[in-house]
């Protein structure tokens, strides 16, 4: 979790306190398929410009798709292994955005998910790199290169 407090006093041009909470695990079935969770949670207080507002944060959305103060999201992926250095995955998500956290229960909930597949480039480091194919409800398919992996950053 980071907070950070941005203003005036500081030399900046805005007042307001973004804060960042995720929490994400990783829970091995069997030998090779992993079950993966998720959850992220952003909030604004104050007049934040529109780059450091909180976002959904789901592979199908474009960053700058939802802006708000506060933002929730929840996503799971399932991740095999095949061979040795190759995964591939399937993966999916929900998020709200709304202004106020108590406008966040009534917001309509988005849905994306996907699949993808990585190569473990350094296995003693556990750095892999890779295509995400993802769907969003607004009809979108996006195309993503991975360098790492995305769950954990």
């Amino acid at each position: 979790m980071t907070s950070t407090l941005h203003g005036e006093y500081a030399g900046g041009e805005y007042n307001y306190l973004r804060t960042i909470a995720k929490w994400a695990q990783y829970f091995p079935v069997m030998e090779s398929p992993t079950f993966i969770y998720r959850l992220d949670g952003q909030y604004v207080e104050g007049t934040a410009p529109f780059w450091d507002l909180a976002r959904l944060r789901l592979r199908g959305f474009s960053s700058g798709q939802y802006l708000d103060n506060v933002a929730f999201t929840a996503q799971t992926e399932l991740r095999w292994m095949p061979f040795r250095r190759w995964s591939v995955s399937v993966f999916g998500g929900v998020g709200r955005i709304a202004d106020t956290l108590r406008d966040l229960q009534d917001s309509g909930t988005a849905f994306a998910g996907g699949t993808g597949f990585r190569y473990m480039v350094a296995e003693d480091q556990k750095l892999s790199i890779g295509i995400d194919i993802a769907y969003s409800e607004s009809s979108q398919v996006v195309l993503y290169f991975q360098i790492g992996d995305w769950l954990a950053n």
